[in-house]
């Protein structure tokens, strides 16, 4: 199957939590990311072109109130492996520059934290 992906996706080792930033429900756990997006888990559907705006906590960021708001729109919403859950994709959208950089900053320690292990 041909991959129609334009930016290399980045599979974390450490799960930033997702939050919906509207109710403060927690949505469940970032577990890829790219320039474009990123991949959640999560325990209820997300409706695919939906928009939304979630709030990112990294895990050593807990209790320490550093957030990345982001709007993203859900591409995709499948049923994970495991029943209980939802995959759901979601590509970034109308995102603030800020916002864009942290994400970014993001992805770049899990990067070098990769790395470091090898």
């Amino acid at each position: 199957m041909h991959e129609k992906r334009k930016f290399k996706r980045i599979n974390l080792v450490e799960h930033p939590i997702v939050y919906d930033a509207h109710s403060n429900k927690l949505l469940g756990t970032m577990v890829d990311i790219s320039a474009g997006g990123f991949k959640i888990i999560t325990n209820s559907q997300m409706e695919q072109d939906q928009e939304y705006l979630l709030r990112i906590v990294s895990p050593e960021d807990i209790g320490e109130g550093k957030n990345i708001v982001v709007k993203v729109t859900v591409r995709w919403c499948n049923r994970d492996l495991n029943a209980i859950f939802f995959t759901a994709g979601c590509f970034l959208a109308e995102t603030e520059t800020k916002a864009r950089l942290e994400l970014s900053a993001l992805m770049l320690k899990r990067i070098n934290k990769s790395e470091s292990s090898e």
